[in-house]
């Protein structure tokens, strides 16, 4: 059941590769503990081979257990639908959040304002162009829905680089 049903409600989704990207650096930078356990020692986080490993393991895990480590990695699609159906109002993208969180505070005459802030460290540079065919095939999997309920576009694996 819906515990908000008569109530408008949002979310914001991100494109599935840049999320991921996202979650990569963010256990390397916020999880060092838990990262040395698994990984020992790491030269170089922006080493594309590197991450491709970790996206195909971190992926395969959310597969497999529907997170990858502590609620992280969850498909969004499962906190915006449920049986196929649309359970909260709006969805705003992530990559268009400057545009479409104004429009909705407007809407509903809320005069809330979002500040940018960004926990990715400087000098972490890269993105879905430098994952491997493996990782952006994997990638495709777990988030299969993702890319359908909210229109992003699966990359074809066979155009990456590596």
């Amino acid at each position: 059941t819906n515990k908000y049903e008569g109530v408008d409600t949002f979310t914001v989704v991100r494109s599935p590769y840049d999320r991921m990207i996202s979650e990569y650096y963010y256990y390397f930078h916020k999880k060092p503990s838990m990262a040395k356990e698994r990984y020992g020692k790491w030269d170089d986080l922006n080493d594309p081979q590197f991450m491709s490993r970790w996206i195909i393991d971190f992926a395969e895990m959310a597969i497999q257990n529907g997170e990858c480590y502590k609620g992280h990695c969850v498909p969004l699609h499962k906190f915006a639908y449920h049986e196929g159906k649309q359970i909260v109002t709006h969805i705003l993208k992530l990559e268009n959040l400057d545009e479409e969180f104004p429009k909705l505070m407007d809407q509903y005459r809320f005069p809330v304002k979002l500040e940018h802030t960004n926990s990715r460290k400087d000098g972490t540079y890269l993105d879905a162009e430098d994952m491997s065919k493996e990782a952006v095939s994997k990638i495709n999997e777990w988030a299969k829905l993702d890319f359908e309920y909210f229109g992003y576009e699966m990359r074809d694996p066979s155009k990456q680089k590596s």
